[in-house]
């Protein structure tokens, strides 16, 4: 019978003569107990970085338990992905009675990761340099790949840098701009991608090497016109000077006055 009533119930007795008794009893049914049952909850996915392994409260079991109690725990196989932020945790939810039975089901949570690595909290960006005086080949390293990843945190797992350069322009004018890669274990990317420039270019004449000495005029030559010095070359005169960023280029102009006498 299922649960309730009363119920009449009526009892006949016989003997082996034939002779009958009836009476009759009321009878009140007690409640049936189902048997132990759990209920899974659904799959579910859960981003890295709100996932708490140690709280049941992100999925949630429940069991009935006939007419008694019992308890439900869990316990969690972890199956690797392709990144550290990436994995799915197979649940597997266990319902206890009070005689000692069980019930138990899976749960599948899936782990994803889709958040890229973010600024850290204080940190900020490093800048360029404009109208730097000086030579492409001694323009700034700017910041390494190590400098920058320790601007930079991630929810889930390691920060990965990698950097890229160009360079354009010659020593009378130039760029370098560097460029950042910067990604967590999952290739979550941040963008834009930082950048930082430099520029500048070669402001300063040639210099007298030292102890060098400029010829000096020579004058009261006792000589025809004709037969004037032709003074020092281009050469010579070149290689009296240097340069900080390039080679040292001369020209030479002439302005002869006057005639034989003087």
């Amino acid at each position: 019978y299922n649960s309730g009533g009363p119920f009449l119930v009526t009892l006949t007795v016989v003997d082996a003569d034939g002779v009958s008794d009836t009476d009759t009893m009321t009878v009140t049914a007690a409640p049936c107990c189902e048997g132990l049952i759990i209920q899974c909850p659904a799959d579910i996915t859960v981003d890295c970085a709100v996932f708490d392994q140690n709280d049941p409260s992100t999925s949630g079991g429940s069991a009935t338990f006939g007419c008694g109690t019992g308890t439900i725990t869990f316990t969690d196989v972890l199956l690797p992905g392709d990144c550290s932020g990436a994995y799915v945790v197979e649940r597997t939810w266990v319902a206890t009675d009070d005689t000692g039975a069980t019930d138990d089901c899976v749960q599948i949570i899936t782990i994803t990761d889709g958040t890229a690595p973010t600024l850290r909290p204080g940190a900020a960006l490093p800048e360029g340099q404009t109208d730097i005086n000086d030579c492409i080949a001694n323009a700034p390293e700017g910041p390494s790949t190590a400098e920058m990843a320790e601007l930079f945190e991630d929810d889930c797992g390691t920060v990965d840098v990698s950097r890229s350069v160009n360079r354009s322009g010659d020593d009378c004018s130039w760029t370098v701009t560097y460029e950042y890669t910067i990604t967590d274990d999952c290739g979550n990317e941040v963008t834009p991608k930082p950048t930082v420039s430099y520029s500048g270019g070669d402001d300063n004449a040639p210099t007298l090497l030292p102890d060098a000495v400029l010829p000096q005029d020579v004058q009261d030559i006792n000589d025809c016109k004709v037969n004037a010095p032709d003074g020092p070359g281009t050469a010579e005169i070149a290689a009296l000077y240097e340069d900080d960023c390039g080679s040292v280029n001369v020209s030479r102009a002439m302005s002869m006055t006057g005639d034989d006498c003087a």
